[in-house]
């Protein structure tokens, strides 16, 4: 009960400070996801579908547009669009507060393939046929995790947080922010390493080589990209173009002078 006043107090007027938690690892999660959770386990996967899963802010968006990109034949143009209308957030309903969100799902069956999907849930909250289609889980040093997830739960209004980095590193090492414990991530996934559809790569690794991780994700996803399409896909997703270039999401959620959301 501490913890839930003084999150309130830290998270005023956000929307996600209405949490539950799974007691057998400390998940957290709004509590607007459980009505949805079992059409997530119930979603029909599809054999080229990919899925990119990740602890927040461990470069989820990086890899996802690579992933996009790779399986759309480096479509720099498209890619410049909005990332919700190429790449679906499964969990976005609840984070977002949409409504209708049977619709949304229902909506999923309508993507043409390849599909990209993005998630920050754990394994036995995923589909049942998650392994049907490609997952690629992107993890990244807690340091710098802890550090662009603080800046990214002040930017958005849906999480509004307004205490400073030292108590949000404190629910961050207990395990209260929405995800829950980033160890228990990391460890749900790191047991599939072998598996044949699984591909498990860092952050730090992409950004200090990213043309060896734009063709060592194509060879797992079973893409072939010609030089010059290689070279449009790392020009692409360069920071300071991306940012220039691409729709970053809709900025009427974010408060103002906290950033952007990359």
């Amino acid at each position: 009960q501490k913890v839930r006043e003084e999150m309130e107090e830290m998270f005023t007027g956000g929307s996600l400070t209405d949490l539950v938690v799974r007691r057998r690892d400390g998940m957290v999660v709004p509590r607007s996801l459980l009505p949805m959770l079992d059409t997530i386990r119930q979603m029909k996967v599809r054999e080229d579908d990919i899925f990119i899963l990740s602890y927040p802010k461990c470069g989820t968006t990086l890899t996802m547009e690579l992933a996009w990109l790779i399986s759309h034949q480096a479509d720099v143009q498209t890619a410049q669009s909005s990332r919700g209308s190429r790449c679906a957030f499964l969990e976005a309903p609840a984070i977002l507060g949409m409504k209708d969100w049977e619709e949304y799902y229902r909506n999923m069956d309508t993507i043409p393939s390849p599909r990209v999907f993005n998630s920050h849930l754990r394994l036995d909250m995923l589909p049942k046929e998650l392994l049907t289609g490609k997952v690629v889980f992107v993890a990244r040093g807690v340091k710098d995790c802890v550090v662009s997830y603080y800046h990214h739960n002040r930017l958005l209004k849906c999480h509004n947080y307004i205490g400073s980095f030292l108590p949000f590193s404190s629910l961050f090492k207990s395990s209260h922010l929405p995800y829950g414990s980033y160890w228990q991530m990391l460890g749900s996934f790191w047991q599939l390493k072998y598996h044949s559809n699984v591909h498990i790569l860092w952050y730090e690794d992409m950004v200090m080589d990213m043309m060896g991780a734009i063709r060592n994700i194509a060879s797992f996803l079973g893409y072939s990209l010609t030089g010059e399409q290689e070279g449009k896909v790392e020009k692409f997703v360069d920071f300071n173009n991306y940012k220039e270039h691409c729709k970053l999401g809709n900025s009427s959620g974010w408060n103002k002078g906290e950033g952007h959301f990359v």
